[in-house]
């Protein structure tokens, strides 16, 4: 089985201490995150190897994966919640309400720097566009 990019403390070194319990899910969605890179690129463990891809970079990104789907806490598949007290009152919209593991833009260009300049350009638009 091959090793996960990250570590649960990578992911506190990046975002704050964690609990054992947050300790135990992070260990678990790290290795579903690796899993997510090696899947959509294949050649990862090789390109870092011969030093194509840092390490460095790799780690990131998973850490960030997983920070991003850890950050709803116990209002899992909550997308909307308002309090109101007398006078005040507090709206929040979670931005990962189902807390998935996803890449975001950038990390998409960080290991495929040449796919993501790659732009599909239609129609009218194509005429008026320079060639990428």
């Amino acid at each position: 089985m091959l090793q996960p990019f990250a570590t649960a403390f990578d992911v506190a070194a990046r975002w704050r201490p964690l609990t054992d319990t947050e300790q135990a899910v992070a260990d678990v969605l790290i290795g579903d995150a690796s899993a997510m890179v090696r899947s959509r690129w294949p050649d990862v463990d090789q390109r870092v190897e011969s030093g194509a891809l840092a390490e460095a970079d790799v780690l990131r990104v998973v850490a960030a994966m997983v920070k991003r789907a850890m950050l709803n806490g116990p209002v899992e598949g909550v997308e909307q919640q308002s309090q109101a007290i007398g006078p005040f009152s507090l709206s929040q919209r979670f931005t990962n309400p189902n807390a998935n593991l996803y890449f975001t833009a950038e990390d998409l260009r960080l290991f495929d720097p040449e796919g993501a300049r790659t732009r599909a350009v239609v129609g009218w638009l194509a005429e008026r566009l320079p060639a990428c």
